[in-house]
């Protein structure tokens, strides 16, 4: 039983209280020696009590990376024992980032009763009758709750860059489509088409609008410029079957379902303007060539980037497969912006575009499907002449 007369707690009890606690106990004497650590702050930095009772501080402490913030609070409270104080840490014990918040007050003798001081005046009306004999510390790992808070807020940032994004989106695409029309009045009257270059506009507002609004990391977007050679290789193989396939396509269009000869109608037309007229200058076809390849990256920028990466992380916990299902949202937006050439055209850009967003998926990188986009458009537009017939009506 207590012993009212004189109350204190007796060992076992404190011992009880000490390792039921959720915070780690940590005392240190005047001289450094740790007197006492409980299991909470013994399991908090990974130590035996066998090696921390009766080492000093230094010993236990001083020589482990990532404590240094933690080392610099305590010794001050050992030096300056009557002053309290309460400080929030950052800690990297092991390289993994730690929070916490340590208390520390002076440790006290037992002849009046109390061990440890307050900020009561009770307390500090008697603190002279009493002898210090170290320091205690209160340590509270609030890891969780501000891993917590993060993950709070990078959902509301999350939320509020998809309205950004959304806002974005049908802004561009609602002033592409109002431009439709005129642009296709004005090709027909004579003049010339610029549904491309507007295409090709609406994707750079489109990848600058979402980037600036979204605040996405780089790397999110997939904007790095590092490409294994897996990923180099495999742009290039699939772009070359992909070739091969559209070609053994025309092919059969041609002679097989449309019954035309190879007399009637090539199978390789190279580039054709608008107008219908073949293009046989060397330095036009280049200058068509060079205009390609500089604009590829903008529109793969445009679609994989500026859409289909902040797509997905929106995406993401919120549908079955939201790499597929933003490659195909994209894919979908991609083939509106060739629809000003014809129906067909558009059909037939959702292939390689689904190709060239799974690219994107694997590799993370928007250099896999700009060098693949760059090889299929080169050969499907300057040399097999895919388009001929259909966007030059």
């Amino acid at each position: 039983m207590l012993d009212h007369s004189n109350p204190e707690l007796p060992p076992a009890m404190a011992a009880d209280m000490l390792g039921s606690m959720k915070d780690g106990v940590l005392a240190v004497d005047p001289n450094g020696v740790i007197l006492l650590a409980n299991p909470v702050a013994l399991a908090m930095f990974e130590l035996e009590a066998t090696k921390v009772i009766g080492a000093t501080f230094a010993e236990v402490f001083l020589t482990r990376d990532g404590l240094d913030a933690f080392n610099d609070c305590m010794l001050a409270a050992i030096y300056n024992p009557g002053v309290p104080q309460t400080q929030e840490l950052v800690l990297s014990p092991g390289g993994e980032e730690r929070f916490i918040i340590v208390r520390t007050n002076r440790l006290t003798s037992q002849a009046d009763g109390s061990g440890i001081d307050g900020d009561t005046d009770r307390s500090t009306a008697r603190s002279n009758a009493r002898s210090t004999e170290g320091v205690v510390a209160v340590i509270s790992d609030i890891s969780e709750r501000v891993r917590r808070l993060r993950e709070k807020v990078e959902s509301e940032q999350q939320r509020a860059a998809a309205g950004r994004f959304i806002v974005a989106i049908f802004t561009v695409f609602s002033l592409f489509t109002l431009t439709l029309e005129p642009m296709q009045a004005f090709a027909r009257a004579g003049g010339l088409d610029i549904g491309p270059l507007i295409g090709l506009l609406a994707l750079v507002l489109t990848a600058v609008g979402i980037m600036w609004w979204t605040h996405l990391p780089p790397a999110r977007l997939g904007l790095t410029w590092h490409l294994p050679r897996r990923d180099l290789a495999e742009s290039i193989f699939w772009s070359i079957g992909f070739c091969v396939f559209i070609t053994v396509g025309k092919l059969f269009v041609l002679r097989v379902l449309l019954g035309i000869s190879a007399d009637e109608r090539a199978l390789f037309e190279f580039w054709v303007l608008d107008n219908g007229e073949v293009v046989t200058s060397a330095s036009l076809m280049a200058l068509g060539i060079a205009f390609y390849i500089v604009t590829t990256p903008i529109q793969e920028i445009g679609a994989r980037s500026a859409i289909q990466a902040p797509l997905q992380t929106f995406l993401d916990g919120a549908v079955r497969s939201p790499r597929w299902t933003a490659n195909i949202v994209t894919t979908l937006m991609f083939a509106v912006l060739h629809a000003h050439l014809d129906p067909i055209v558009a059909l037939m850009v959702t292939v390689p575009s689904l190709l060239w967003g799974w690219l994107f998926m694997r590799s993370g990188t928007i250099l896999s499907p700009i060098i693949s986009h760059t090889i299929i458009g080169i050969y499907a537009v300057f040399v097999l002449g895919l388009f001929v017939g259909f966007d030059n009506q």
